[in-house]
């Protein structure tokens, strides 16, 4: 994911990212999350984990952190990965903002 960063920053066409019927690890969750923060345009997010791992709240809640960044961001589609509390708190603020 670190190469493909400046192709989010410059391509304002991209607009979905998905990821399904792969491991995503702790380090891999962590570089979407960076290169996330990178750009704005994201519409939808797609990310289905076949199996629960060591992916921790933390995480994961830095990754809906980020998400809170892309205000034209319709679908957010997350199975297996575990936000938690403090997540469920920020998506739910973002949710409610009338800007998104």
């Amino acid at each position: 994911f670190r190469i493909l960063v400046p192709f989010f920053k410059e391509n304002r066409n991209f607009e979905c990212l998905q990821m399904e019927g792969c491991d995503v690890s702790p380090e891999c969750l962590h570089l979407i999350t960076t290169a996330l923060a990178k750009f704005d345009s994201l519409k939808e997010i797609i990310i289905f984990r076949e199996f629960e791992s060591e992916i921790d709240e933390i995480r994961a809640g830095e990754l809906v952190r980020v998400l809170t960044g892309h205000s034209d961001l319709r679908k957010i589609s997350m199975v297996n990965v575990p936000i938690g509390r403090n997540g469920c708190a920020t998506l739910a603020t973002f949710l409610q903002n009338p800007k998104s």
